[in-house]
């Protein structure tokens, strides 16, 4: 069957869409060894910084079980490990945001080589995605903490941002969604 293009029209202004550029990120309940305010960053404002987030896949692990009738076929038991979150982070004058993650990650593992236990070092992000209709998804990472700071790209042909990458490991994530017909009720 042919699509036609008022049906597509119709479904898109049904169920709306969501832009790539309408996002929120925040962090909570981060750890007490590292505070924003230590290294002269808002952590209201921190989100006009964050250039891009990418969010993680999921993908079901599979075994392979034989059936009745002894074909093969695969069988969800779970999920693989988890992917990172990736960020792109737009850096102030005195690169305050790099050295804020430097400094947690001297927390997690510091220069004396002793690691920290993990409970005191990680805290909660979320990144919520904002629809046209105003739908939001809430993705939530529980006890995140930076793996890797990224490297800054500097050079003399060029006046763009400076920009850095952070990845983020965390334990758990899920996602919380919320319509605009609920927020109506």
């Amino acid at each position: 069957m042919a699509a036609n293009i008022k049906s597509f029209v119709e479904e898109i202004s049904k169920g709306g869409v969501t832009k790539t550029n309408q996002y929120v990120v925040t962090f909570a309940n981060l750890p007490s060894l590292v505070k924003p305010s230590d290294y002269g960053i808002d952590s209201s404002t921190i989100a006009y910084r964050i250039q891009r987030v990418t969010l993680p896949s999921r993908q079901m692990k599979p075994i392979m079980q034989k059936s009745v009738f002894r074909e093969l076929r695969p069988l969800p038991v779970g999920y693989n490990s988890l992917d990172d979150v990736t960020m792109q982070i737009v850096l102030s004058s005195d690169l305050r945001e790099r050295k804020f993650c430097l400094a947690w990650q001297n927390r997690i593992f510091n220069e004396g080589g002793t690691p920290a236990y993990i409970d005191t070092v990680v805290g909660d992000m979320q990144v919520t995605t904002i629809g046209d209709r105003g739908d939001r998804a809430t993705h939530i990472f529980e006890d995140c903490w930076p793996m890797m700071v990224g490297d800054i790209e500097l050079s003399a042909e060029s006046s763009e941002l400076s920009m850095m990458n952070v990845v983020w490991q965390y334990r758990n994530w899920y996602c919380l969604l919320y319509t605009s017909d609920a927020a109506d009720e």
